[in-house]
């Protein structure tokens, strides 16, 4: 461009001249790439209500191992196929570290022997509303939590209209109603069948009890006698015993048609017996 000329010239003109890319982006701003604000929480996790459901089962019933999560997470799939099936390893793993990032569980590997246990903390029983008095779970009733949770698991599979009711819910829920008051013995579960048809306790027994421990559960206070229609036991043949010989005592005969009796197996697929025999 002519000197001259090129003085009489506005600069910004002369810029586009010299520059005519620059027509875009300086005078038609809308022809110009925007840039996408990021998300404050990309990338971040939110619970979803399977989330919500899991950890709820596991507040319940105390502690879970991690097969059996394996197995609960596959009752409840996600997305668009809704097949049940038993969740692998890694993808197990993976829900477990998103619920500890957001500090809901503790995970631990209790036995060299066994699977880890996954148990809620105090965040985790607040974030689904249990009103339940947070304890890390003894390992000496380790054994016993995941033999209940196999029969939830089972009883559930059978039932699924089904409600179960926790050891851990019942004890809440008396000592709320009976402060102060000596306690009567609870259930491992009150399993209600659908349509309200019958209430049954749920005692799972991996070790005989005495005749006179036998005695104070189905006698005292009431007893489970009272407020069940029948109790399911699942148990081992030591167990079944005992029972059988404390019923055949006239305090409990006549209440014998109450009793029924499943041998325990850890298996949540084991052909059983349902409903398990009369004793």
């Amino acid at each position: 461009m002519n000197t001259k000329i090129s003085a009489y010239v506005p600069k910004h003109i002369r810029q586009l001249i010299f520059n005519p890319w620059l027509y875009g982006t300086l005078y038609f701003p809308t022809l110009s790439k925007k840039t996408r604000k990021t998300r404050s929480d990309k990338g971040s996790w939110h619970m979803t209500e399977r989330d919500r459901r899991l950890l709820q089962w596991i507040g319940e019933q105390y502690v879970i191992r991690f097969d059996h999560l394996q197995h609960l997470l596959g009752q409840i799939p996600q997305g668009v196929d809704k097949t049940q099936r038993i969740l692998s390893e890694d993808a197990t793993r993976r829900v477990i570290s998103n619920w500890k990032k957001k500090g809901f569980v503790t995970y631990r590997k209790v036995f060299q022997e066994q699977p880890g246990y996954v148990w809620l903390t105090r965040a985790g029983l607040h974030a689904v509303g249990l009103d339940v008095r947070y304890a890390a779970p003894s390992p000496a009733l380790l054994d016993h939590y995941h033999a209940i949770n196999t029969i939830r698991l089972y009883l559930c599979m059978r039932e699924p209209e089904g409600v179960w009711e926790s050891e851990r819910l019942i004890r809440s829920r008396l000592q709320q109603s009976k402060k102060g008051q000596k306690q009567p013995h609870t259930p491992d579960a009150w399993f209600f069948l659908p349509n309200n048809e019958e209430v049954i306790g749920i005692e799972v027994e991996m070790h005989p009890k005495k005749k006179s421990q036998l005695y104070e559960i189905h006698g005292s206070f009431g007893g489970m006698l009272m407020l069940a229609d029948e109790i399911w036991y699942f148990g081992t043949r030591a167990a079944r015993i005992a029972l059988s010989n404390a019923v055949k005592d006239t305090a409990m005969n006549t209440s014998r048609g109450k009793f029924r009796f499943e041998l325990y197996s850890p298996n949540i697929s084991y052909n059983r017996s349902y409903p398990p025999p009369f004793l």
